[in-house]
């Protein structure tokens, strides 16, 4: 099987969370055949809401996004996401992998006539760019092999090379969770050269503490309801430690190699991914916002012609979530790997 790299996400709020599937996880054997992989990823689309309650019983599912500074203007967050992946195979089947990501955003008025465009120089446009949260990581099998039951280990290690929700013009348009983070997980999966394949994968996070200036009017997040709805600043500004965070990612897959021959592997895959992590403390203090968490869907086609791989996928909005964007007509996904 060759190697196929799939989604990264950023994390909310730091916002880059790494979701890697099974497919691109082949154990014991890791890109067989090559030693070095090179990919390139794009992740791009808008969110005009925070996600409250979902799904819910009393049916407040969404809450606009408002920025204390723009009275009741109502905002949407534009973003792309390239990605530059690397992954080599240093000794057998372990591999050491790194990501780049660049991060361009622009927060925007939502009431705009569509296909209005801002000049650069708009002072009612706020915008963030550059490099986003760099991450080192590792990788390998631990038990099991083709074509049976397999699990394997990973470890990933994120540096606050971005820009974080604090350190950004507003937290909307940060590019970074503004933290060192690590990354520990599992991968359970297998399927071998069958028509199907299926993966399970969980990956823990911990965001280390850290001081920051923190504004009086930072949006952290709504609260209420979407007909009753006041967006949340910190309880304290100035000088404040943001306390340690803590959460997983995890997603639960599906893929059906619907065309293969000896050069060729064409497939369906959807994938159900999850989020969560802890609420936000400052100093001590509850910020008052609860867990952030979601749920989404993504269906993706994998092609896959010899040492290249190509990837086409969409992320829904959020399924069910509490307090992170929603990208409402969800996210288009765009990643291409080489393998030598």
């Amino acid at each position: 099987m060759r190697r196929l790299l799939a989604l990264i996400l950023l994390s909310v709020p730091g916002l880059a969370l790494a979701q890697d599937d099974w497919l691109s996880l082949q154990v014991p054997d890791p890109m067989p055949g090559a030693h070095f992989e090179a990919g390139a990823q794009v992740l791009t689309g808008q969110s005009a809401s925070w996600a409250h309650g979902a799904f819910s019983t009393d049916a407040t599912k969404f809450t606009g996004l408002v920025l204390p500074n723009g009275g009741t203007q109502t905002v949407a967050v534009n973003s792309v996401d390239l990605e530059l992946q690397l992954r080599w195979k240093f000794w057998r089947s372990l591999l050491v992998e790194a990501d780049l990501p660049l991060r361009f955003i622009e927060v925007s008025n939502a009431q705009a006539a569509p296909g209005t465009s801002y000049p650069p120089n708009d002072p009612s446009v706020l915008r963030g760019g550059g490099l986003g949260d760099v991450s080192l990581g590792l990788r390998g099998p631990w038990l099991g092999s083709r074509p049976g039951l397999q699990l394997g280990w990973s470890f990933g290690f994120i540096a606050p090379t971005g820009q974080g929700p604090f350190d950004a013009t507003t937290p909307l348009a940060a590019t970074g969770a503004g933290r060192w983070q690590v990354q520990p997980g599992l991968i359970l999966g297998g399927g071998g050269d069958g028509a199907l394949e299926a993966w399970v994968q969980a990956k823990g996070r911990w965001q280390f503490g850290r001081e920051a200036w923190v504004s009086s009017q930072a949006p952290l997040g709504f609260t209420g309801d979407a007909a009753h709805s006041t967006y949340l600043t910190p309880k304290a500004n100035g000088a404040q430690w943001l306390d340690p965070r803590w959460g997983g990612d995890a997603a639960v897959g599906l893929g059906w190699n619907w065309y293969r021959d000896a050069e060729q592997r064409q497939t369906l895959a959807v994938e159900l991914l999850g989020h969560w992590l802890s609420p936000w403390s400052m100093s001590g203090v509850d910020q008052g916002l609860g867990a952030e968490d979601d749920v989404q869907l993504q269906p993706e086609l994998q092609a896959h012609f010899g040492s290249f791989a190509v990837t086409g996928g969409w992320r829904s909005s959020v399924l069910y979530g509490h307090g992170v964007l929603d990208p409402g007509w969800g996210l288009v996904l765009l990643n291409a790997a080489y393998a030598f």
